[in-house]
């Protein structure tokens, strides 16, 4: 009948634990509805019981204590092979990160979902069909995400629906929610029950109700049990010295393995913590076929009857004038009406390391201390005025103690004293063009007139032959891990570089002969020999830690250069090119790949090109790899050309070739230069081609700085000379000169291969190596390439083989330089001691003693062709407030002091001076 709500009983088997799910279906209006619920079953011989059988809630601080828990399973026998985790600790860090314990119920235990379909079709049919329950059974995977007594794992929240259809309706019950209560309940807090039966089942598988006498057992904490006489009795004054608390630890105990005897007891020994607040004691029970509990109480708290609570800074500060805070509190000694306690409060300064007393350099009078009288149940507020002098013990250890005849309290603990004075180190780059001779003078030092600086240091540095990087970064090209077609090109490119450069200037192999002999500072990176440099150490500073990779490339070296690795370098990497080589002659990114990377394949037969352009000689069978790389790449430009006249019915004249067009043809430009590279080659459309570069140099203005630069190539091999003179002249034009950084261009980088700055700089390079043959701008081109590898690598294996290649093009030779500059440090000659064969690396360190006014001056005399370039840096010890910001960087930084006015708007920040004023009582 309408508006008439039934109840449905069902009988639950053992295999319903967990949860059953309800599905009622009914016709009304001629439409078929549904409704679905669950209702979760208790697994009842899975929940264990915690019995408090000996608990204090109320210790003095330090006390011995033992407390004792029962363990008791659903038929409330003891449990004897439970473990149980527990920790106590301050319960104010709940403000940070708040935890709590939770029953792990039905997260550890299959459960059922509802599942059905119901489907209506155009036609009069219509099907109905309801899965059965048990066939949708499945586990939920517990979650272990908060193991900090998050316990994620949650039971059940009561559940009320009423759900309407029409004028029908299903009323499913509340679910029935055993006991659980937050940690500030006067009783035990335990999540130890999920819900039983939501709806109205049988009650042959209703939970049992936890009966009134648990809840008797739970609150025989001995609570009652007469404590006032023991503490009083424990807290009285001998008239000797007050015990000073000085075990201020958050957490009293973590015990992560304890175990139920075999009367299911479980006993916690400990000592309590000395700290005056509030704890929280957090527990989890278990056996080995998970039948657990949680447990949690958060209201145990450490008091004495008289307490001194202080409330210190976090730290000193040389010069500074603090106020050092206290509270005495007088809870009562009990037994009727008191009288307010009375006494003096001192406070006493140490030393931290040798423990002497220092109170009287910090203006603090440790005999007399401050009177106070509290009355019961009340405090009040104690403070001395401290004065933190210059040069003092670096960490001071605070007593303050609370004497009030009969009843006293003491606490101590460490504070770090700031120094007022900081390490600053000021630095100088040095860069000295081949041939000449500069006068660097330091103004950080010269205009240095404060009365309270102190040198601590000036370090020079400098190497004779940067262009050494170069070679450095060969071993990154072999040793990527990576086996892409790319990298393992990479290797047989790094090879091919290393024999040649061995073979062309045999000086070098004497230098990896030398680099082999020596150890130690030789095979370390410049920063990893600069460690003094601003402090900075490797392992704290991520942008150094790059650097560190250049020791290792040193150490990886001497193994590179050897012939016969090399050799076999070689062939390793041409008989895997060989086989991941399509029968189009194209290459995959990786092997396995249905189609060819246009990308890379392009890549594998450029490189190819530049090893020949360099003077490389490659065997036939790398030769015929290149070509056949090569015709793919040809094929493709075809069949975009067609596919825009033939697919896109597009005239001949809006085709405008791409960048990756404009690589083939840069490409194609190295088969004029290279008879070799022709050989059997697919047959080009020459006047096609020709097609193609006309259009290209038409619109080079509209070109990115890349397509530039290869357009100006291609045109001039092509003999368009107006074409690679006027971008020759537009960059030329556009760049910027830094007598830091060289020649180079700012431009927008991008993630796409004509947008990489290593690789466009590189090309750029080429482009006024060979159409403008102007050394002096390739000079200041290669020190901007040389400048990025200074601390780091060249990013990707694709930059490194462009950088490389770029360096060893055409130019000055500047490996082949060997002598040593010439430095003379305020006059006199800087020792050349330990220089680093091959990079001249060298470095010198003055102490404070050895600085004198003249050594701001520092002369460099550089003999070879190539750039040389090094730093000074001056290191020394300035007050705080003395201490004024760099301005001359990109990187700018300013600071300013502020303080914080509260008035009737509120709290707003003034703008302070940079010395030190006095502030209104009302600021912060």
């Amino acid at each position: 009948a309408a508006d008439t709500t039934r109840p449905l009983e069902a009988d639950l088997q053992d295999g319903d634990q967990g949860s059953v799910a309800v599905h009622l279906a009914y016709v009304l209006g001629n439409q078929v509805r549904s409704v679905s619920n669950s209702a979760s079953v208790q697994w009842t011989e899975k929940q264990l019981t915690v019995q408090l059988t000996t608990f204090r809630d109320h210790l003095e601080p330090g006390q011995d204590e033992e407390w004792r828990f029962k363990i008791t399973g659903h038929k409330k026998d003891a449990i004897v092979n439970a473990e149980v985790l527990a920790t106590l600790y301050d319960q104010s860090l709940d403000s940070l990160s708040g935890n709590s314990a939770h029953y792990y119920g039905h997260s550890f235990f299959p459960h059922h979902s509802p599942s059905s379909y119901i489907s209506s079709h155009q036609s009069r049919c219509t099907r109905y069909a309801i899965t059965h329950p048990r066939q949708s059974r499945h586990h939920s995977s517990p979650q272990y995400a908060s193991i900090a007594w998050g316990f994620p794992l949650h039971a059940p929240r009561p559940v009320r629906h009423l759900m309407k259809c029409g004028d029908a309706r299903m009323v499913c019950a509340p679910m029935m929610m055993a006991r659980g209560g937050g940690g500030g309940e006067p009783e035990m807090a335990m999540a130890m029950a999920s819900s039983a039966a939501p709806m109205m089942m049988s009650k042959r598988r209703a939970a049992a109700p936890v009966e009134e006498e648990e809840q008797a057992n739970e609150k025989e904490v001995l609570a009652d049990m007469d404590r006032g006489d023991d503490d009083n009795d424990a807290a009285a004054g001998t008239g000797g010295e007050p015990t000073v608390r000085t075990n201020l630890k958050e957490t009293v105990f973590f015990m992560p393995k304890l175990t139920t005897d075999a009367n299911g007891d479980v006993t916690m020994a400990f000592t309590m913590g000395e700290a005056l607040t509030k704890w929280k004691l957090l527990a989890f029970a278990h056996t080995p076929t998970l039948q657990n509990a949680a447990f949690s109480r958060g209201d145990i708290v450490t008091t004495k009857q008289l307490m001194v609570v202080p409330n210190p800074p976090r730290f000193f500060r040389e010069g500074d004038t603090a106020y050092f805070a206290a509270k005495v509190s007088f809870k009562g000694l009990g037994g009727g009406t008191e009288s307010p306690v009375t006494g003096r409060a001192r406070l006493e300064l140490f030393d931290a390391i040798t423990m002497a007393p220092v109170s009287t350099q910090f203006g603090v009078d440790p005999s007399g201390g401050l009177p106070f009288a509290v009355p019961v149940g009340k405090s009040e507020a104690v403070s001395w005025k401290v004065q933190v002098p210059i040069g003092g013990p670096s960490a001071v250890t605070w007593r303050i103690v609370a004497d009030g005849g009969h009843v006293s309290d003491g606490e101590q603990a460490t504070v770090p004293v700031s120094t007022n004075r900081m390490l600053v180190t000021e630095t100088m780059p040095m860069n000295v063009r081949g041939k000449l001779t500069k006068v660097f003078d330091f103004k950080a030092m010269t205009k240095a007139a404060s009365p309270s600086l102190a040198h601590h240091a000036l370090t020079v540095e400098f190497t004779s032959n940067p262009a050494w990087y170069a070679v450095q970064a060969l071993p990154y090209l072999m040793e990527f891990p990576h086996e892409c077609s790319e990298q393992i090109f990479s290797r047989f490119y790094a090879n091919s570089l290393a024999q040649h450069v061995t073979q062309k200037l045999p000086k070098i192999q004497r230098v990896f002969e030398a680099w082999r002999a020596l150890k130690s500072d030789a095979l370390k990176s410049n920063l990893e020999k600069n460690e003094e440099l601003k402090g900075a150490l490797l392992e704290e500073t991520p942008w150094v830690m790059e650097a560190r990779d250049e020791g290792e490339q040193k150490r990886s070296i001497a193994l590179l250069f050897d012939l016969n690795t090399m050799s076999a370098g070689l062939s390793r990497a041409m008989t895997e090119l060989i086989v991941r080589q399509r029968g189009d002659g194209g290459f995959s990114w990786f092997p396995g790949s249905q189609y060819a990377d246009r990308f890379t394949t392009q890549h594998i037969a450029l490189g190819i090109a530049h090893l020949l352009h360099l003077g490389i000689k490659i065997d036939n069978d790398t030769l015929k790899l290149q070509r056949a790389a090569q015709d793919f790449c040809y094929r493709e430009m075809i069949a975009d050309y067609e596919r825009h006249i033939n697919v896109y019915k597009r005239p001949k004249e809006e085709f405008f070739p791409s960048s990756i067009h404009l690589l083939f043809l840069y490409s194609e430009s190295f088969h004029m230069l290279q008879p070799t590279l022709k050989g059997t080659a697919q047959a080009r459309d020459e006047p096609l081609l020709d097609f193609f570069r006309a259009q290209a140099a038409s619109r080079w203005i509209e070109s990115s700085l890349f397509t530039q630069a290869l357009l100006a190539l291609i045109a001039h091999r092509k003999g368009m000379q107006p074409t690679a003179k006027d971008i020759v002249a537009s960059l030329k034009e556009r760049a910027a000169k830094s007598d830091e950084l060289g020649m180079y261009w700012s431009f927008a980088c991008g993630h796409f291969f004509d947008q990489l700055p290593i690789e466009t700089h590189s090309l750029l390079i080429e482009v006024f190596s060979e159409v403008a043959a102007d050394k002096d701008a390739v000079a200041e081109l290669r020190l901007w390439l040389l400048k990025n590898k200074q601390t780091k690598n060249w990013k990707t294996t694709k930059g490194t083989a462009a950088a490389v290649y770029a360096l060893l093009l055409g130019g000055e030779s500047w490996l082949d330089e060997s002598e040593l500059v010439g430095i003379k440090v305020g006059g006199a000659a800087m020792p050349m001691v330990n220089a680093e064969p091959g990079t001249g690396y060298v470095k010198h360190r003055y102490s404070a003693a050895e600085i004198t006014p003249q050594h701001a001056t520092i002369e460099v005399v550089n003999p070879n062709k190539g750039v040389a370039w090094g730093a000074a840096y001056w290191q020394y010890f300035e007050d705080l407030n003395r201490i004024q910001s760099f301005q001359d960087t990109p990187l700018k930084l300013q600071r300013a002091f502020y303080i914080v006015r509260r008035n009737e708007r509120g709290e707003q920040l003034v703008a302070a001076c940079l010395l030190y004023t006095s502030p209104s009582p009302r600021d912060s």
